[in-house]
């Protein structure tokens, strides 16, 4: 496997809804010069828009877009999704890829999930970049890497790259042997599943028709409690196409047919206050358009103020066992580091799980959870009884609530009184 890179920043953990998103990085780095990338491009636009780029987004002494690989978990109360998984590891043999793969990796079991609980696999299209952990190298044969997830794919998209990867045919800038190594063993193992490109897969998560880039990139819509999230896939490869929706890429397989539906789909998102989630933007990557001109302004969420808004789970009497507690620590800091700062320890307004406090609900913090011993009796070998009030984002990571008791029943007593 690939050594790791260097860390990155990436995206805070934020909710829509009942449904958590967070961001697995494989990597970033500065990308091709935006002169030789973007179709239509027009240097007096890049500068008049330059002043607006966020630091981090644009290299100005080579001219370069810095690009993120990155993988979308998606949380609803019923599975755990990924959309889009990067470019993988041992690909292009003896070739290395061109940049180290595996801290993604690493990046999802430390967001305490494991290969093994990947419901569904979303793949936005299937160049090389967006679906390279589909599989893994064992025994020199490609198996699926998700061994109980089912992999969600457009039917058009997956006959079109069959089709050229059976006829032998070579298409400019498009590697080979993309559909033979991340989609035919996926298939061959039975975990397939053919769609339309307007498929809902529940009441969740549905797929939206973008086609350009690829015959037929989708992008994932997630909708929760009258919040929207759209998942952009390569609609997007810059903020500078936000500005310019016009621009499309030399790698677009028709690039006005690209421009048609990044404007269609820009011009939904802004109407319909999305948010939305660019696989390329670095962090804070998630952000919302508003009307400028004949383009957009990309503005990023503040995702700490996402998670201030969201509101706390609330269960009184609720019977958790310690190991609950622990997991809801250890889910709480790791949100925390993966923003960039420390968990608050100390202070009547920030209380960490297992510390008695006060009654009440505590104060609206960043992060902030309160386990209030309400009664000092004990319920059963190493549990007791409290009243929580803890961070949806939190809970949902630790596995707390009815929700998730499926997934870990061995673990949590939730029982309400």
């Amino acid at each position: 496997m690939t050594a790791a890179g260097p860390p990155f920043r990436v995206m805070a953990p934020l909710r829509i809804g009942a449904v958590g998103l967070s961001a697995i990085m494989e990597y970033q780095k500065p990308g091709p010069v935006a002169a030789d990338f973007f179709t239509g491009f027009d240097a007096e636009r890049l500068a008049r828009h330059l002043p607006d780029l966020p630091a981090g987004h644009f290299d100005a002494a080579t001219g370069r877009i810095v690009m993120a690989f990155q993988t979308f978990l998606v949380r609803t109360p019923r599975h755990l999704i990924l959309v889009d998984t990067c470019c993988g590891a041992d690909k292009f043999r003896p070739e290395p890829m061109p940049h180290p793969t595996a801290a993604w990796l690493e990046g999802l079991h430390a967001a305490g999930v494991s290969e093994a609980d990947i419901d569904f696999v979303l793949c936005t299209h299937l160049h090389v970049d967006h679906t390279g952990w589909n599989t893994r190298l064992e025994r020199g044969r490609w198996v699926p890497t998700f061994p109980n997830a089912t992999y969600v794919f457009s039917r058009a998209e997956y006959r079109y790259w069959e089709k050229l990867a059976r006829s032998g045919a070579e298409l400019p800038r498009v590697s080979r042997g993309i559909w033979e190594m991340n989609c035919l063993p996926v298939a061959e193992a039975g975990q397939a599943l053919l769609v339309d490109d307007g498929h809902v897969l529940d009441e969740y998560v549905s797929l939206v028709p973008s086609p350009g880039h690829s015959p037929h990139h989708v992008c994932i819509r997630i909708s929760s409690g009258g919040q929207e999230a759209l998942v952009l896939g390569d609609m997007v490869h810059s903020v500078l196409q936000c500005h310019a929706p016009d621009w499309s890429t030399r790698v677009c397989w028709d690039p006005d047919l690209a421009a048609r539906s990044r404007r269609a789909v820009l011009q939904e998102a802004a109407e319909r206050r999305s948010v939305l989630l660019p696989v390329h933007f670095p962090a804070p990557t998630a952000g919302r358009l508003s009307a400028a001109g004949d383009g957009y302004d990309y503005r990023f969420v503040d995702t700490c103020v996402l998670a201030r808004t969201t509101p706390r789970v609330r269960i009184r009497h609720l019977r958790v066992t310690n190991a609950f507690r622990k997991r809801c620590v250890q889910a709480h800091t790791r949100r925390v580091a993966a923003a960039g700062a420390q968990p608050r320890r100390r202070g009547r307004a920030h209380r960490t799980a297992g510390r008695p406090s006060s009654p009440g609900r505590p104060r609206d913090q960043p992060g902030g959870f309160q386990f209030v011993k309400r009664r000092p009796k004990a319920v059963g070998r190493g549990a007791a009884e409290f009243v929580v009030w803890v961070r949806a984002e939190d809970a949902a990571s630790a596995g707390d609530g009815p929700t998730a008791r499926t997934r870990c029943g061995k673990d949590t007593n939730g029982r309400t009184t």
